[in-house]
């Protein structure tokens, strides 16, 4: 199998079709896993499958005028890899964080939790 490694340079954050100019972005995808362990499972734990959910994160410089969001607003996100490799989800912001330093320039931070179905694979 050939390798197929990728840049971070070629990835992006997109809500529709308008793409944003935040640096990284990562989505914590996780399922719950309620513990079934009963006197049938021959004394090993025994797990179902619970509920999906997943933690976006997005951050990057301040593009002042073109990043215009609002916390507890819903938006389908839709994080790249590459050109063509995506990761898409709807997610609602629960924290919306802005950061300015003498030094450097305005940066932008979002956290939104996963809000409805999504693929929680990597592919």
């Amino acid at each position: 199998m050939a390798d197929n490694y990728l840049s971070g340079k070629d990835a992006k954050v997109m809500i529709g079709s308008t793409t944003y100019s935040f640096s990284k972005w990562s989505l914590d995808m996780k399922t719950n896993l309620p513990k079934v362990t009963n006197f049938t499972s021959a004394g090993f734990q025994k797990v179902v499958q619970g509920i999906t959910s997943g933690t976006l994160t997005v951050s990057g410089p301040y593009n002042e005028g073109n990043m215009a969001f609002t916390s507890g607003q819903s938006y389908s996100w839709i994080l790249g890899f590459d050109g063509t490799t995506t990761l898409t989800c709807t997610a609602r912001i629960s924290s919306l964080k802005a950061d300015e330093d003498v030094d450097g320039s305005p940066q932008i931070s979002i956290t939104a939790e996963t809000d409805g179905s999504f693929t929680a694979a990597i592919v």
